[in-house]
């Protein structure tokens, strides 16, 4: 039982219920959020293009885009951009008269014409991308190769107009995030259906954190464990990480 700020209390079954009212909100009322959050990020994305800036999106929209139609709620689209572009990306929203908030993670936080963007940056090494995640205080590291892939990458480019990220670099992140918060486990299903495990092996070859994990090649995490997850909170719930 959990206390509101008005003071009275919430029920399990409250709790519970609310969980089906979101659901039911997103899936039978918000179908049609996917067209018009594609046609805003095709034509940020081309903006950026021909400024010079290349992006990647990540995140749950990213796996949208795999199943082309909206897959799950999301607050924003996430993009992965080089720090080395950051000032240039900083420069081009200026121009465009675009609020931006930097958070204390690094990433920095806008909205373009009613859409709202989340840019987190990657760091190149040598022949290495270095990807980070300050409030789990989890590091990927992969080979420059490794940003894009050669199934959906091109696909998604094909199919929709922009970028995608490898989708077995997000998944090595979500499953770390997972382990640690309890969270984002849709997108976890998906992309453990996606990913090939030699994919899996070679990110986990560069990272200890998920070498050292028994589960990490071979973990399952069925439609239906999600859908009680969702709806019924039996995971245990999600922990928000504090600087």
């Amino acid at each position: 039982m959990q206390k509101r700020p008005g003071g009275w209390k919430e029920t399990a079954w409250f709790v519970r219920a609310r969980r089906i009212v979101r659901f039911a909100g997103l899936y039978v009322f918000c179908r049609n959020r996917f067209s018009r959050v594609l046609a805003n990020l095709r034509e940020f994305a081309r903006m950026l293009d021909d400024r010079g800036v290349e992006s990647f999106v990540a995140g749950g929209f990213l796996v949208s885009l795999l199943e082309g139609r909206q897959f799950r709620r999301f607050k924003d689209v996430d993009l992965n951009v080089d720090e080395r572009e950051r000032a240039r990306l900083l420069e081009i929203l200026a121009g465009q008269g675009v609020a931006v908030r930097v958070k204390w993670t690094g990433n920095v936080s806008f909205v373009w014409r009613g859409i709202s963007y989340d840019v987190i940056f990657f760091r190149r090494a040598a022949d290495r991308c270095i990807f980070e995640y300050k409030p789990h205080r989890l590091t990927l590291d992969v080979p420059a190769g490794a940003l894009t892939d050669d199934r959906f990458c091109p696909a998604a480019f094909a199919a929709h107009g922009v970028r995608i990220l490898n989708p077995a670099i997000v998944f090595g992140f979500v499953y770390l995030a997972r382990k640690a918060a309890h969270y984002k486990k849709k997108d976890l299903y998906c992309l453990n259906r996606r990913v090939p495990r030699e994919r899996k092996a070679e990110i986990a070859a560069a990272n200890p954190r998920l070498r050292d994990d028994p589960d990490f090649l071979d973990w399952n995490y069925s439609y239906g464990a999600w859908l009680k997850d969702e709806l019924f909170g039996i995971s245990p719930p999600a922990r928000r990480a504090r600087p």
